[in-house]
């Protein structure tokens, strides 16, 4: 039997349903693998698992140009005219990006949008008191995003705004694969995947965090060199090549 570990945050019974009881039966199940396929563009957790690596797959949508089908999905979510992304944050990660956000909504914050975009439309509890006692509801928004409209909304965004977790790693890809540079915390995950196609701040410094934000709006030479470096890096997850790489390993694992 071979297994998928996907990015670690993705194990059977983690997160808030699953517990450590859950957590550690599903490592146990696991260990039985005769390989357990992980990610290689993010840093192995210590469980002694016997990893198998491969490239990531992003869906081609990510990778198109835009179309005029962007501009239907852009009157249908009500999208703003220029707007940061933020994708699959936690409270926690929520509370850094909406403080971070100040730094930016200041000098600009009459022309951008702090666009914070999941598959629930709800606000985190947290997130809204943030945005509320910072005085930020004229330029933070929450938007629910159907599946197949994901692609147009990345296309749409002019940066991404990323709390640095592994629980959203897949963010980071897409928005490689867009070709949108990304502004977000120093953390094991953003230098692994983003490497020097980030615009990185020292974690936890939410100023810094603005700041690197800003920058990538308001200086389009770097948001353009990034941009171009993320669309390199990305170049890997494309289906049609990340796919041969998941069936050599596939074929080349131990027996169980």
């Amino acid at each position: 039997m071979v297994s998928l570990y996907g990015d670690g945050d993705s194990l059977p019974g983690s997160g808030r349903g699953g517990g450590r009881w859950a957590r550690a039966l599903a490592l146990a199940g696991l260990r039985g693998a005769a390989g357990v396929l992980r990610m290689r563009d993010v840093p192995a957790e210590e469980h002694r698992l016997p990893w198998i690596e491969v490239p990531p797959i992003v869906p081609g949508g990510f990778y198109a140009e835009p179309t005029a089908d962007d501009r239907r999905v852009a009157g249908e979510l009500h999208l703003p005219e220029a707007y940061v992304l933020a994708v699959g944050e936690s409270e926690t990660s929520l509370g850094l990006l909406v403080t971070s956000w100040t730094w930016v909504e200041g000098p600009i914050g009459d022309s951008f949008s702090l666009l914070v975009a999941s598959s629930q439309a709800a606000f985190p509890r947290l997130a809204v008191e943030a945005v509320d006692r910072l005085g930020l509801s004229d330029t933070v928004r929450a938007i629910n995003v159907p599946d197949e409209a994901w692609p147009a909304v990345y296309r749409g965004a002019s940066a991404l705004l990323h709390g640095g977790g592994r629980q959203n790693v897949g963010a980071l890809r897409w928005a490689l694969a867009s070709g949108l540079p990304v502004a977000a915390p120093s953390t094991p995950v953003t230098e692994s995947v983003l490497g020097p196609a980030g615009f990185l701040a020292p974690d936890g410094d939410a100023r810094r965090l603005g700041a690197a934000c800003l920058t990538l709006l308001v200086e389009n030479e770097v948001a353009a060199s990034l941009r171009d470096r993320g669309l390199e890096r990305a170049g890997g997850y494309r289906p049609d090549r990340a796919a041969q790489a998941w069936v050599e390993a596939l074929l080349s694992s131990p027996r169980a």
